[in-house]
C-alpha cells in the first residue's frame, strides 16, 4: 500500500489537499491520486485497490456519493481506510456514512494539524488491516496445504481383498478448518488378516493433524513391518506405542492418544482387539448388541499403563463398529455413551445404512445439529457366513 486517493468534484479542493499533504505524503511514502467523481475513483480502485491505504472522499458529488463509494470499497475486501470530507453535518448523512464503514470525518474548512493527525491515525489503521489480511491469507494457505496433506497422507485405503468382510468408514471434521486429529489406518497383514487402527489425538486443528502424522510415520515402519509373519497383538502394539510416545511428551506437551486396534481374519471373521482410552467397539449381532469392553489408559500418560487383548468372533450377519469419542455428546464420557437410542440405531439401521447418513442419524440423538469434535466411524460387516474354525 503506497497511495492515498482523494475524491472531490471541486478542483480547488483537490489542489488545496495536495498542497496540505505534499510533505506528509512524502514522509509516509504515499503517492497522491485525485479524482473528480466517485465513479472515476471506483474504476481505478477496482484495478489498483491493493495499492491504496487511504480513501479521502467528499460526500455529496455528482454520480455516486462518497458514502456509496465507501460502501462499495468495503465490499471489495481491501484494507483501505475511508474518511469523509464534508461541509455538511446532517445527522442522516453521518448515520449513512457510519453504516457504510467510514473511519472518520474531516469537516471543511479543515485545520492543517487536525487533518494530518486524522490521516496519520488512518494510515496506522490501514497498515494494521493490511498485516491482519496478510496473516489471514497466510493462514488460509497453510490450512489449504494442511488439508491437502491430510487428504493424501492420511488417505485410508481399504485393501482390495477383504474376504467375507465388507469394510467401510466415514470421517468428519466439524472444526471448520478441514483438518483434525483423528487417525485411521487399514493395514493388510499376512495370512489373510487385516489390521484396523482408529484413534484420536488430543487437541484440534493443525497441531492435532501434526501429532496424528507422527503416529502415521512410526506405527507401520517401526512396529508392524518388524513383526514379519508373526501375528500382531493389538495390546503389544499399544504397549510399544505408549512407551514410544512418552519421551516425546516433554517436547510435545499433551501428546495424548486414544486408540483402538483390531486385527481380524478376513476369511474366518475371528480377531483380537485392544483399546487405549477409546470407546469400546460395538458388535451388532442379529439378536443382540455387544460391547467389546477393554478399558485402559490413553497413550502417553504413564509408563505403567497395561493393555490387554480381547478375542472377537464375527459371524454371518454381524457388524463391528469402531469409532472415536467424537460420537459422544460434549461432557459425556464416551465409554458410557451407549444408551437405548444408540443401541436401537446400530441394531436396526447400523448394519445397512450409509455411514454418512448414519453419522447424521447418530448426531440427532445428541440433540445438536452437528458434532463438536472430529468423528471417525468404521464398520466391518460379515457378508457371508463364517467358515468353520
Amino acid at each position: 500500500m503506497h497511495e492515498i486517493v482523494i475524491v472531490d468534484d471541486e478542483h480547488e479542493i483537490q489542489e488545496a489537499l495536495r498542497r496540505e499533504l505534499r510533505v506528509w505524503s512524502q514522509e509516509n511514502a504515499l503517492e497522491i491520486r485525485a479524482f473528480s467523481t466517485g465513479d472515476q475513483a471506483l474504476e481505478y480502485l477496482r484495478i489498483h485497490g491493493d495499492r491504496v491505504a487511504i480513501l479521502l472522499t467528499d460526500n455529496r458529488m455528482p454520480g455516486i456519493s462518497g458514502t456509496e463509494l465507501i460502501r462499495q470499497v468495503q465490499q471489495c475486501g481491501w484494507s483501505i481506510v475511508s474518511l469523509v470530507l464534508t461541509g455538511y453535518t446532517a445527522k442522516k448523512d453521518l448515520q449513512m456514512s457510519l453504516k457504510a464503514g467510514v473511519f472518520g470525518f474531516i469537516v471543511k474548512p479543515w485545520e492543517r494539524d487536525e487533518l494530518r493527525e486524522e490521516l496519520t491515525q488512518a494510515l496506522q489503521t490501514a497498515h494494521l488491516r493490511h498485516r491482519n489480511a496478510e496473516q489471514e491469507r497466510q493462514l488460509r494457505e497453510e490450512l489449504r496445504m494442511a488439508q491437502e496433506f491430510q487428504q493424501r497422507y492420511f488417505e485410508a485405503r481399504i485393501p482390495v481383498d477383504t474376504g467375507s468382510l465388507v469394510v467401510d468408514h466415514v470421517r468428519t471434521t466439524p472444526s471448520g478448518l478441514g483438518v483434525g486429529g483423528d487417525y485411521l489406518d487399514f493395514i493388510q497383514l499376512p495370512d489373510d488378516e487385516l489390521l484396523i487402527i482408529v484413534g484420536d489425538v488430543a487437541g484440534h486443528g493443525l497441531r492435532a493433524t501434526f501429532l496424528a502424522a507422527i503416529l502415521k510415520s512410526i506405527i507401520y515402519p517401526e512396529f508392524v513391518a518388524r513383526q514379519g509373519h508373526q501375528p500382531i497383538s493389538p495390546a503389544d502394539l499399544l504397549t510399544w506405542l505408549n512407551r514410544r510416545l512418552l519421551p516425546m511428551e516433554s517436547a510435545l506437551s499433551h501428546l495424548f492418544v486414544a486408540l483402538a486396534v483390531c486385527r481380524i481374519n478376513v476369511r474366518s471373521g475371528q480377531g483380537v482387539t485392544a483399546c487405549a482410552g477409546s470407546p469400546a467397539p460395538i458388535i451388532v449381532r442379529p439378536d443382540h448388541v455387544e460391547r467389546v469392553r477393554n478399558e485402559a489408559l490413553v497413550l502417553g500418560v504413564s509408563l505403567d499403563a497395561c493393555y490387554s487383548d480381547t478375542d472377537i468372533n464375527l459371524c454371518g450377519g454381524d457388524s463391528l463398529f469402531v469409532f472415536t469419542d467424537g460420537l459422544a455428546p460434549q461432557g459425556v464420557n464416551a465409554d458410557d455413551y451407549v444408551d437405548e437410542d444408540l443401541i436401537e440405531f446400530v441394531q436396526t439401521k447400523g448394519p445397512v445404512i450409509d455411514l454418512g447418513e448414519g453419522i447424521a442419524e447418530i448426531c440427532k440423538l445428541t440433540g445438536k445439529p452437528s458434532f463438536e469434535d472430529d468423528v471417525t466411524l468404521v464398520r466391518v460387516r460379515v457378508g457371508a457366513p463364517c467358515e468353520d474354525s
